[in-house]
């Protein structure tokens, strides 16, 4: 009722929603032609038990925290950039104000001064996997979390981190405003320095196996003329 304080309501939940759904209900929604709806309804729809309001919110419920736990959560704040409803037409005055009211610039100051970059070390290195070796791979997939540590802090040193600008908790790397995209651009760099020695090291096997292929042509002269 209207005079039922929050504590309430949610104690009687369960309670006031046990009404079951008409059996023939479900079936309808599947057969809809939206598939909205009809995605909706259709495992309820093969579902032989009879259903109730509450168990399927329940189920509704764990499903939704299921597909929470395996995304990486992003929220989005909108901001009015104006009052006209004009396109590409910013208002400084109001969006600022709406950003200091709705916490945004507090947030982004917090940012600063923590670490807002988390990743645990098996997932920053299966990004980077490119840079590791095959037996460092094979210790990314199948070691421990010290091994893997202990890979992560060397991408970051051979990447030219200083030791303040992330820190290393048991299972995931904490790092300053913006290291994922300075990490990329120096992994790049990285890269291309390994790509760089790789290149140099061929030339300088293949240069040495010209020498020595003069020099047996060389000593294969030598004993045709003696």
């Amino acid at each position: 009722g209207g005079g039922a304080g929050g504590g309430d309501v949610a104690r009687s939940f369960l309670k006031k929603n046990k009404d079951e759904l008409h059996a023939k209900l479900p079936a309808l929604m599947a057969a809809s032609r939206w598939p909205f709806v009809r995605d909706l309804f259709l495992a309820r729809a093969a579902d032989s038990r009879r259903g109730e309001v509450a168990r399927q919110f329940a189920a509704s419920m764990k499903e939704l925290t299921e597909t929470l736990a395996a995304t990486d959560q992003h929220f989005i704040r909108c901001i009015k950039p104006n009052d006209r409803r004009a396109p590409f037409d910013f208002d400084e005055a109001l969006v600022r104000s709406q950003l200091q009211s709705c916490g945004v610039l507090a947030a982004a100051c917090v940012a600063q001064a923590g670490f807002p970059y988390r990743r645990t070390f098996l997932s920053m290195l299966d990004d980077f996997r490119d840079l590791l070796t095959l037996e460092e791979q094979r210790l990314a997939w199948g070691g421990s979390a010290a091994e893997r540590k202990a890979m992560v802090r060397k991408l970051l040193t051979q990447a030219g981190f200083a030791d303040e600008d992330y820190q290393l908790g048991r299972t995931m790397v904490f790092g300053s405003a913006g290291l994922e995209a300075q990490f990329a651009e120096r992994a790049r760099e990285l890269r291309e320095r390994r790509e760089a020695d790789e290149r140099a090291r061929q030339r300088e096997a293949e240069a040495m196996s010209a020498e020595q292929k003069a020099r047996l042509a060389e000593m294969e002269r030598e004993r045709e003329e003696a």
